[in-house]
């Protein structure tokens, strides 16, 4: 949650009814308290301070200072100062959250190639995290396919980039015929991305993308082949 708070007791050991006035200061935070609180001779009152903190503000220790001083005694301004403060930590907690990209959803490679497709991560949490990579496809599919790397790393608010390499098939003279004259081959692979952070409580923070590919060859490719052939 973006807010929490925390319990102050003020004590008056004297024997006058004292009027407390209360002083709240929370660096690059909202905070909020009562302005005074009224205590009895001899007695003790609680009360709230609450701190609220703004979307995405980075995982860090926020100081809260809380400042009493003695506004009245008996109704009458005090005869001499008397006040009293506490300093308290506010841990911001870190969460999870990232989006990923394709730089091309669907694309068309030709035959005989060794290829690389971009991907794009944003890390959208509050604090660094680390993303494991993973690929899944048919072992029977045409074409062979790899990571560079199998973990990237972001700091909160930045991108990161890695890439999937892709080996085509070297002939494709058996595939279908499409309406340009081409044959080609339709594939899917699965790219999974993973939130090391995420996976602490349990619940891993997973995301894939479908990557299309489509493996073509010319006919044109086949006609020189054969050309050559017959001289």
């Amino acid at each position: 949650t973006l807010s929490g708070y925390t319990i102050c007791t003020v004590s008056n050991p004297t024997v006058h009814v004292e009027k407390i006035s209360i002083t709240v200061q929370s660096s690059g935070m909202a905070v909020a308290a009562p302005g005074s609180i009224t205590v009895a001779a001899g007695g003790e009152e609680d009360f709230q301070v609450s701190v609220r903190a703004d979307s995405r503000t980075p995982a860090q220790a926020r100081t809260l200072n809380v400042e009493v001083f003695v506004q009245e005694i008996s109704g009458v301004p005090p005869p001499n100062s008397a006040s009293a403060s506490s300093s308290n930590i506010v841990n911001i907690m870190q969460f999870a959250e990232f989006n990923v990209q394709m730089a091309t959803p669907i694309i068309e490679l030709e035959v005989g190639g060794d290829y690389e497709l971009d991907y794009f991560l944003q890390n959208t949490g509050n604090g660094f995290d680390n993303f494991k990579l993973d690929l899944e496809y048919g072992q029977s599919e045409e074409g062979s396919y790899s990571l560079t790397s199998t973990k990237v790393q972001a700091d909160w608010g930045s991108f990161s980039w890695f890439r999937v390499l892709v080996n085509a098939p070297n002939d494709g003279s058996d595939w279908n015929i499409d309406s340009a004259g081409r044959h080609t081959f339709e594939t899917d692979i699965e790219v999974i991305v993973e939130s090391e952070l995420g996976c602490q409580n349990g619940d891993c923070l997973t995301t894939s993308m479908t990557q299309k590919i489509i493996f073509y060859q010319n006919q044109t490719m086949e006609d020189d082949s054969g050309s050559d052939l017959l001289s």
